[in-house]
């Protein structure tokens, strides 16, 4: 995919879990309880991420409640 680890665009790392949650959390993309004002949710709501296929609407609201509830592991 985008983001394993031979091709993390972006920096974006995603190929396990503890990769995937410090690319995402700890490095700021996901503001834990904030997801109006979280990187991830605008770009994937806008359709800008992935490229070319957008995920699903109820993949999008399961990300955003996931990051509004506090981003836990």
């Amino acid at each position: 995919g985008c983001h394993d680890v031979e091709t993390a665009q972006g920096g974006l790392d995603l190929s396990t879990q503890n990769t995937a949650y410090a690319a995402l959390v700890d490095d700021g993309r996901a503001l834990p309880s904030d997801a109006e004002c979280s990187d991830l949710v605008m770009r994937l709501e806008q359709g800008s991420m992935p490229p070319g296929s957008p995920l699903p609407q109820a993949e999008i609201c399961a990300v955003r409640t996931w990051v509004a509830e506090g981003a836990k592991r």
